[in-house]
This record gives structure tokens, C-alpha cells and sequence, in this order.
């Protein structure tokens, strides 16, 4: 009698669950958001450029405040503190939470929600802190977002996380 051994290959169907994609996701957004917040404390956009500086008129103002010169578009730190990540379907993001309102304590935040569309004109006035991102955006390109090393960064720690991951994609017993 002849008797064939075969060996026999499965694969993994939970290979791609074991990835975890939207944990994953959640925590470069989160790196993300973090990149950026100490770009901005550095006075650098997302990509690391640097922010116009102050005026020199308006320098002087935060210093006798006793507030640092170097500019980081936080007159209240409102904006800065509202920057939050979310899981979405398929992902994850940052975003900017709730209202910022304009109480005439800064005439930087009374022209900056002048500029945007819906504040009124004058004290009290209050836009979305995803609008007055939005304008300072506008007015200072690649302010937020990602850097060109966040995207390298995503890259090489999704390839590390699916190499780990493919020593379980197929298991290979010996014919017997």
C-alpha cells in the first residue's frame, strides 16, 4: 500500500482583526495631535515651518503680561485646549471641540471672529472652535494637519505592526 503525507498550510482568518486597525488608527491621530501641539509651542506650524512672529507692538503687550513672545496662537489657550481625536467608521481623527467665545478680553480674538463667517461684529460674539481653526488656517497655511514625518512615522509602524502580524497568517503542520 502506498501512502502519500501532505502537509497541510491554514490561514488565519482573524489575521486582519488581529491587526486592530481602528486602535491603530486612534493612536497616530493621537501622536498626530501631540506632533502638532508642540510644533505650535514651538512656534511652528504642522510641517515645522515658523509662524510669522508677533508684531513687535503686540510682543511687547505679552511681555509686560509676562507672557512669552514666541508665537503659539494661544491668547487663552481656548483653541489649543479644544483639540480632541475621536474614533470615526474606518478610522480616527482630531478635532476642535466646542464654542470659543469672543468676550473683548483680546482684540486679536475680535478681528480673528470678525473674519469668520456668522460672528458678529463687536464683543460677545462666539463661533465653533472648528471655524476660527479654519480661519487661522486660511490665513496660516499647514497650521494644522500632518507632517511629512507623521506620515513616514504611520507608515513605518503600520508595516512593523503587519510584519508582526504575518508570522500568523499562515500555520504550517507537518504531514504525518
Amino acid at each position: 500500500m502506498i501512502e502519500f503525507k501532505f502537509d497541510k498550510i491554514t490561514l488565519n482568518p482573524n489575521f486582519i482583526k488581529g491587526l486592530d486597525l481602528e486602535k491603530f488608527c486612534e493612536e497616530e491621530v493621537s501622536n498626530t495631535l501631540a506632533s502638532n501641539l508642540k510644533n505650535l509651542d514651538g512656534g511652528k506650524n504642522a510641517q515645522g515651518g515658523s509662524l510669522k512672529p508677533y508684531s513687535s507692538k503686540y510682543a511687547e503687550l505679552r511681555r509686560q503680561s509676562g507672557r512669552g513672545t514666541t508665537p503659539n496662537l494661544t491668547v487663552t489657550g481656548g483653541l489649543r485646549n479644544s483639540m480632541q481625536t475621536r474614533k470615526i467608521t474606518n478610522g480616527a481623527e482630531y478635532y476642535f471641540l466646542g464654542q470659543h467665545s469672543n468676550t473683548g478680553q483680546s482684540k486679536l480674538r475680535s478681528k480673528t471672529a470678525r473674519k469668520s463667517k456668522g460672528a458678529a461684529k463687536g464683543g460677545g460674539s462666539s463661533i465653533s472652535n472648528s471655524q476660527l481653526a479654519s480661519v487661522q488656517e486660511a490665513m496660516r497655511p499647514n497650521l494644522y494637519g500632518h507632517a511629512e514625518s507623521d506620515q513616514a512615522r504611520i507608515e513605518k509602524n503600520l508595516n512593523d505592526r503587519i510584519e508582526k502580524k504575518l508570522a500568523t497568517l499562515l500555520v504550517q503542520t507537518k504531514g504525518t
